[in-house]
Formats: C-alpha cells, structure tokens, sequence
C-alpha cells in the first residue's frame, strides 16, 4: 500500500503536513502546476508521493492515472473541489464537517 497526499493547497504547506504524520518522500514534493501533460502526471505518480497546487480536474486526472497503472485508489475529501475525484477512486469518504457535495459523493 502507497499513501499519496493530493491537495489543492500550497506544495510546500502540504509537503510539512505530510512530513509530520510520517509520508514517505514527503521532502520531495510537486507543485502539480508545473504537471502539463498526462505523461508529466504519470511519470510523478510513479516517482513521488506528495502533491500540492492540485487543481479539481488534476485530481481526478490523478486518480485515474493511479487505477490505469493497475492501483486500487481511496479518496478522502471534504469540498467540492474533491467531488470529481471522489466519484472516479474505488473507495472514497468523506469529512463529516466537509460539504455536502462531497459528502453526497460518498
């Protein structure tokens, strides 16, 4: 099993965050703004575990790079802007105090 943070805030924000609950590579983190095409995504997703400045639609461009490559993917959100790769990943929860969208998703 592989836990990936995938996240919209800043990359060095996130890339703290996951250092603190144990990530591994959590110092090697992508800013997903510079991810341009599908090749850029996979080739990072192979290589690396922690992402930050992931825009709504990368998300789920994430989750299904993740499942082409043969992974079971578990998606935990709590806005909106987590809707579209809720509905794509195999498993997916919501955050109680999270949207209603996301927890319709769900």
């Amino acid at each position: 099993m592989r836990v990936l943070v995938i996240s919209g805030d800043d990359p060095r924000t996130v890339s703290g965050i996951a250092e603190k609950v144990g990530v591994e590579g959590a110092d090697r983190y992508i800013d997903a703004t510079t991810l341009k095409t599908e090749s850029d995504v996979e080739r990072a997703l192979a290589c690396d575990s922690v992402f930050g400045g992931v825009k709504p639609e990368q998300k789920k461009q994430f989750v299904l790079a993740l499942q082409k490559a043969g992974h079971t993917v578990a998606m935990t959100g709590d806005g909106v802007n987590d809707t579209l790769a809720l509905k794509a990943a195999d498993c997916n929860v919501a955050m109680a105090a999270g949207s209603d969208a996301a927890r319709n998703v769900a």
